[in-house]
């Protein structure tokens, strides 16, 4: 490229370019030394040629423009990720009450008090019994059962208890003096207490069985025995007429022996029968 330059002007044109083009950069000021008119010509031609072509040094700092006009709005961005979900609300009010539901297929013929209208096997009722008598030689106390047997009970589906027991008729078998009588009486309790395993407070009846809890009694002709055994229950009779032991599917009759006749005979307690 340099040698093109010299070529086109040649050596004593070559450095009047050159001067010429300091002098546009740097300004008239600069001293061209050692030039004849011609020359100093020249290099003016040249200087004035180059002077708007050539960019000077840069300028100080301008002040800040006035701000540009709004520009237009740009596209809707990418949808950002759902937020975590929020606490429940209040619970709303109640709404109005919906309309009536259509009527129900009719049901089966229900029965009266329970199934059959008997009492369920297994199935217990509880009641108290008590009596008062003077001169009359014997007491009866009524029991009702509320919801019938299904069919009466023997003499030996039913127990009358004393007062105490079990532990009062337990002490009465250890006090008997023959071994073997007092064995057999420990047995007897022990089974009494199967069929009859409740209290005065608390009256039970294994099924099948009706059981009576004597809790007190005054002026009974014999106190260890008037209201013990099967014979103190007996099935449904009228006033004055004994029956046999037992109990009949609506009741019983609880008999017991009048002391002296100068004295009220009492006795009441709690009874339980089962299905």
């Amino acid at each position: 490229m340099f040698s093109r330059i010299h070529s086109k002007f040649g050596t004593a044109g070559l450095i009047v370019a050159v001067i010429a083009l300091v002098v546009a950069v740097a300004g008239t000021a600069f001293a061209a030394a050692k030039l004849n008119g011609t020359q100093k010509k020249e290099v003016e031609k040249i200087a004035k040629k180059w002077a708007n072509k050539i960019p000077g040094p840069a300028g100080a700092k301008g002040d800040p423009g006035p701000a540009g006009a709004k520009g237009d709005t740009g596209a809707p961005g990418a949808p950002g990720k759902d937020g975590a979900p929020g606490k429940d609300g209040a619970p709303g009010e109640d709404g109005a009450p919906g309309e009536d539901g259509a009527p129900g297929e009719e049901g089966p013929p229900g029965q009266p008090w329970v199934p059959d209208g008997t009492l369920p096997i297994g199935a217990t009722e509880t009641g108290a019994f008590a009596t008062t008598s003077k001169n009359v030689g014997f007491a009866i106390a009524q029991i009702s059962f509320t919801i019938p047997l299904e069919a009466p009970l023997d003499a030996e589906h039913v127990q009358s208890n004393g007062i105490g027991y079990p532990a009062a008729d337990e002490t009465i078998c250890n006090e008997k003096a023959e071994p073997e009588e007092k064995t057999n009486c420990l047995n007897g309790l022990k089974a009494q207490e199967q069929n009859c395993p409740g209290t005065g407070a608390n009256p039970e009846a294994a099924s099948g069985f009706l059981c009576t809890y004597t809790m007190a009694e005054e002026n009974t002709s014999n106190p260890e025995n008037a209201v013990r055994g099967r014979g103190a229950i007996q099935k449904l009779t009228a006033i004055n007429y004994f029956q046999e032991p037992g109990a009949e599917v609506s009741g019983a009759s609880f008999f017991v022996a009048v002391g002296e006749d100068t004295q009220t005979t009492k006795v009441f307690g709690s009874w339980a029968v089962t299905g």
